[in-house]
């Protein structure tokens, strides 16, 4: 147990230093609970995707990846359901 104690007190400080990033253009993988500029999705080809796309797009950024002959067939498609045409980003 006393080993546990010690791992845990010697790894809190780094589990801390690593979330205060200094140089901010470095990627990092966010957590779930962090700001997010917004949800990158490849494709919208079944219904589950598209689904969680038109609800995801009335709070944040989509970054779709698609190919560009599929953008305007996408863009019909979630203008017909009332998705903010602003909010995705082809």
């Amino acid at each position: 147990m006393k080993k546990l104690n010690y791992l845990f007190y010697l790894m809190l400080p780094v589990l801390l230093y690593s979330c205060n990033r200094k140089n901010k253009s470095e990627f990092y993988l966010p957590a779930e609970w962090e700001p997010q500029m917004g949800v990158i999705v490849n494709g919208l080809d079944d219904s589950a995707t598209f689904e969680m796309v038109s609800q995801l797009a009335k709070e944040m950024k989509i970054f779709c990846l698609v190919p560009d002959s599929a953008q305007e067939t996408y863009k019909k498609k979630l203008s017909a359901a009332g998705v903010n045409p602003d909010s995705i980003q082809f």
